[in-house]
């Protein structure tokens, strides 16, 4: 992930906001996956979520998107399309597969079943 953004911040994709921006992204997952209070877990995860979200809608800025598909049509009478490669909400997704992976408990036994009757 460290070389991605340093990347994308080498080439251009990303700005320095979006760089904060992505660092306090990290450190907010990082609490909330090990605060041990059950409150404080549960707002720190809750805000994760909506930052989540706030990332994948892009609504924080700094984040300059690759253009893979300009101007495109399928037919000759279709509208024209863009398609980008969004880092911000790849980012968001990762994050939130992450997060909601590393609370899965192994430790758990998965729930039995009650024995058929014949």
């Amino acid at each position: 992930m460290v070389l991605s953004v340093i990347s994308a911040y080498a080439e251009g994709y990303i700005n320095l906001y979006a760089l904060l921006s992505t660092g306090l992204y990290v450190a907010l997952y990082h609490c909330a996956i090990n605060t041990k209070r059950a409150i404080i877990r549960a707002i720190l995860s809750t805000v994760f979520v909506i930052t989540s979200l706030a990332l994948a809608l892009h609504w924080v800025p700094g984040f300059n998107n690759l253009p893979i598909v300009i101007n495109e049509r399928i037919t000759s009478d279709a509208i024209t399309f863009t398609l980008y490669a969004n880092f911000d909400k790849a980012m968001a997704g990762l994050f939130l597969c992450a997060y909601f992976i590393s609370n899965l408990d192994s430790s758990k036994k998965p729930l039995k079943t009650a024995p058929k009757k014949i």
